[in-house]
């Protein structure tokens, strides 16, 4: 009986281990690049030590400056351990593009934490930032900022 115990105990306590979300991996630089009806666009990030220190993006001879100075006033917990792109569309069911949405992963352990840079390719600038930071079993902080 006691060893059926130490058993059940030794799984469940194996289980907890095991269930904390892995470590993140961040990552130094990270060069994408996302093809519009207007053309190509190369960006370019730099995250060494863990925090974003430069974004940029190109088309041609045309060169956009994230101002990465600006988000010092946002503490980050996390470091970056990702980056995914969405378009966000003139309307519902528009087919035309408004601008880039770079969605950059802010990771550590159960906090989510991801920053929204939105790039308007019209007039090839960087325009707004939005932090959103999420602690389990709490309501989002969320702080935004136009460029």
């Amino acid at each position: 009986m006691n060893r059926a115990l130490l058993l059940i105990f030794s799984l469940a306590c194996s289980t907890v281990v095991l269930a904390s979300p892995p470590p993140p991996l961040p990552w130094i630089t990270s060069s994408f690049s996302v093809q519009l009806e207007s053309g190509r666009i190369d960006f370019g990030m730099d995250c060494p030590d863990g925090k974003l220190t430069r974004l940029s993006a190109r088309r041609g001879d045309q060169v956009a400056e994230f101002p990465v100075e600006r988000l010092a006033e946002w503490e980050f917990v996390g470091t970056c351990s990702g980056v995914s792109t969405t378009l966000e569309l003139e309307s519902e069911g528009s087919s035309k593009v408004h601008g880039i949405v770079l969605n950059v992963r802010q990771s550590q352990e159960y906090v989510n934490e991801e920053v929204w840079i939105t790039f308007d390719p019209h007039v090839f600038r960087f325009t707004q930032a939005m932090w959103l930071l999420t602690y389990p079993m709490e309501t989002s902080q969320v702080k935004r900022m136009k460029l």
